[in-house]
């Protein structure tokens, strides 16, 4: 008989033991949310889709379809203003019906979160917003955006189940 193995085990190997109680394993670390190895400069998307807040809500409406994504990071002059989201352009169209077409993307914009590209991955779980988290230098500028797409291979199973409970779609 193996070492450890009871007599229903032999018997039953492919079932576990009646008397074993599987208990979940425990977060022991960022590392089981993240790639520790990696900085947001690893996962920056340099060529992002980006929507200048003067842009009218129509041809702003345009970049959102086209990005395939829930917002567009929101720039004047080179600097991050916040994110376009299309639920804040249906809020805006349904609260303003009859002059929604005057409005600018500027005006909608949603929390402009920033980092800097030396950060760890851990950054996105206290700043990530629903569209990205803008990555700036030191003097404020735009050097690109962290966006879900551009997470993929820093993020485990695990991560982006925390990510998304608790900054992307949070039970209130």
């Amino acid at each position: 008989m193996p070492v450890n193995t009871s007599p229903w085990q032999t018997e039953h190997p492919w079932e576990p033991s009646p008397d074993a109680h599987p208990q979940p394993v425990p977060l022991m670390s960022e590392a089981d949310l993240i790639n520790p190895l990696l900085r947001l400069s690893d996962v920056i998307d340099e060529q992002a889709v980006l929507c200048q807040a003067a842009m009218p809500l129509v041809e702003a409406l345009r970049l959102l379809k086209h990005s395939a994504t829930g917002a567009v990071p929101m720039v004047d002059h080179g600097r991050p203003v916040g994110f376009l989201s299309d639920r804040g352009a249906i809020a805006a169209i349904y609260d303003r019906p009859r002059d929604w077409e005057r409005l600018t993307a500027g005006e909608l914009a949603e929390s402009a979160v920033t980092a800097r590209a030396g950060d760890t991955l851990d950054v996105i779980f206290k700043r990530f917003h629903r569209g990205g988290l803008f990555v700036v230098d030191s003097r404020g500028d735009l050097q690109g955006v962290v966006t879900l797409r551009s997470l993929a291979g820093g993020i485990t199973e695990r991560g982006w189940g925390w990510l998304f409970a608790t900054r992307l779609f949070p039970v209130a």
